[in-house]
């Protein structure tokens, strides 16, 4: 039962409760409206993606620490050593 006096709550168990009983051909997927392009599946299976887009993730935040180490030096060598 949806709370009382939210209407947009029983409005949309109302729509995925049909979109339930038949699909009616409609994709749920943001990417079908904004015009992204479907992807082949490349083949990497899904773990070793997934650990491969991590460390280069952790590599990306080294790198982010470590100009912003870089830029807080130069501003304190300008005269602007306090973080905004």
């Amino acid at each position: 039962m949806p709370p009382v006096g939210n209407a947009n709550f029983a409005w949309v168990q109302h729509f995925l409760f049909h979109l339930r009983t038949k699909r009616h051909g409609h994709v749920l997927t943001p990417g079908r409206y904004v015009g992204i392009a479907p992807q082949e599946d490349d083949g990497e299976p899904f773990e070793e993606k997934m650990a491969r887009l991590v460390a280069e993730w952790g590599e990306q935040q080294a790198e982010a620490r470590r100009v912003d180490a870089d830029i807080e030096v130069n501003l304190a060598r300008l005269g602007f050593g306090e973080k905004v």
